[in-house]
């Protein structure tokens, strides 16, 4: 199968942004080449301690990255300009401000960039225990993502 250069941004919430305490609440994962861009985000708010606020603010940000992927699902070309942008994510994080940031631009290489979103979910979002034998994995698969995007765009020049 073909493989395909990818970029995700962490989304997270700073329930103090003076202390900058932050929990990753979800992922936005761009692949232009193969059209795609979609997100997952962390639908248990209440272990966030967030305020009604905060929950409609990221359920704004969740409502708004599924109408991306199921606009792209159905043909719809609503958000393909903006969201497949190569700029998008930059601009993205560039603007995060108040409780919902975004992390910089992150790079991946896949065959099948929605399963990659899921393990992405999985391994920065989902995962509780910093210390169990699921979440070091994670840690490890995470660390070779770089190694593998970089190798990618050697080769491809």
């Amino acid at each position: 199968m073909t493989e395909f250069a990818c970029r995700y941004v962490v989304a997270k919430f700073l329930r103090n942004p003076v202390r900058e305490e932050s929990r990753n609440i979800g992922i936005i994962l761009q692949c232009p080449n193969k059209q795609y861009v979609a997100g997952r985000f962390d639908a248990d708010l209440d272990r966030l301690s967030a305020s009604n606020h905060d929950q409609i603010v990221i359920n704004r940000y969740s409502d708004w990255i599924a109408s991306v992927s199921s606009s792209r699902e159905n043909g719809a070309g609503l958000f393909a300009e903006r969201e497949l942008d190569p700029e998008f994510l930059p601009r993205l994080a560039a603007a995060s401000i108040g409780n919902i940031q975004f992390s910089e631009p992150r790079g991946c290489v896949t065959e099948d960039p929605a399963q990659t979103l899921d393990e992405l979910f999985e391994m920065l979002v989902a995962s509780d225990e910093p210390g169990d034998a699921k979440n070091l994995a994670n840690i490890e698969r995470l660390r070779t993502f770089p190694r593998e995007f970089y190798a990618y765009l050697r080769s491809a020049n």
